[in-house]
């Protein structure tokens, strides 16, 4: 086997199977915007203060702690008793289409119509409007283009009282392509292939982690790992990957190393799991050929992502693209 270049891509020979894979990936359906870790330096009390950092987005979106909150091990606890909660920037949501909330959280016992998270609005009256939300202790999502938001929400659910657990929370939020979804751990609980209200409907005002935009809700019990919003919507095996990942590593945007085997008629292809969300491509003509998707699934093992093809007489090149 050698290493050479084509056209600016890596790429690896195989001699004995006559086989070219070249590596390249093409843009990705979402971004990361904004990703709160609670890291923030503690000032010896163990209260973090006034602000919650904004690692990707920066400053100007970070977020605040009107109540307070406490910091330990790299974790925010809010507690319930003393209605803490964080409040992000007005209009962090504006202009999506599309979005996706992955978060890992440990939630206390859980009362009836508490938020997890909601963006949105809230009326004149102390009614939730216009909002996307998450309800920890129903076990759903939901968006809403509604003034009070509960009379439409267009929600999916079936993930039970995570009172007292540890959980990988992803919600997805796809009006443009009429579903969203809801993972735990990193495994698809439910979705709604019937959304309607899109995500310029959603006032994205009032935006609360642990709040509530029902102003006589009440508060949970919980403590942060990281809170992060993509710009677009993750995919099934990018959800899986951040679950194995965990909340200290994130999904990469770089073109992957991939190494190549061959044994028994096959090629088997492999590269870093961070790299997720990849289709694996083919073509015979790498000047002028025709790419199209190779009927291959990539499945996780171990910290990789692999696929396996059978080897052809002729020479034939794949290439990774998202």
């Amino acid at each position: 086997m050698k290493i050479t270049n084509q056209n600016g891509r890596k790429a690896l020979f195989w001699d004995c199977a006559a086989i070219i894979v070249a590596v390249q990936l093409t843009a990705s359906a979402q971004t990361l915007v904004n990703r709160y870790s609670f890291s923030d330096a503690d000032n010896g009390t163990g209260n973090i203060g006034a602000s919650v950092a904004d690692s990707v987005g920066g400053a100007a979106w970070n977020g605040t702690l009107p109540n307070g909150g406490t910091l330990a091990g790299g974790q925010l606890s809010l507690a319930a008793g003393s209605s803490q909660y964080v409040q992000l920037p007005a209009g962090i949501l504006s202009n999506y289409t599309a979005v996706t909330i992955d978060a890992w959280a440990t939630f206390g016992t859980l009362p009836v119509n508490c938020f997890f998270y909601g963006f949105g609005n809230t009326d004149g009256g102390g009614a939730g409007e216009n909002y996307i939300f998450c309800a920890p202790q129903g076990g759903r999502i939901a968006i809403t283009a509604a003034d009070p938001g509960w009379t439409a929400e267009q929600g999916t659910g079936g993930a039970g009282n995570l009172s007292g657990l540890t959980v990988h929370v992803t919600s997805v939020y796809n009006p443009v392509l009429g579903y969203e979804e809801l993972y735990t751990n990193g495994v698809l609980v439910s979705a709604n292939n019937g959304v309607t209200a899109p995500m310029s409907s959603v006032s994205s005002v009032l935006n609360y982690i642990g709040r509530s935009l029902y102003n006589a809700d009440p508060y949970p019990d919980l403590s942060l790992d990281e809170f992060r919003i993509y710009n677009g919507p993750l995919q099934t095996d990018e959800i899986a990957a951040t679950q194995i990942l965990g909340p200290n590593q994130l999904l990469s945007t770089a073109s992957p190393a991939i190494s190549a085997s061959a044994s028994g008629g096959y090629l088997t292809l492999s590269w870093p799991l961070a790299s997720a969300g990849c289709t694996v491509m083919t073509t015979t003509n790498l000047v002028g050929g025709l790419w199209t998707a190779s009927a291959v699934t990539p499945q996780i093992i171990g910290n990789q992502w692999n696929v396996a093809v059978p080897v052809a007489e002729d020479a034939r090149f794949y290439r990774l693209q998202k």
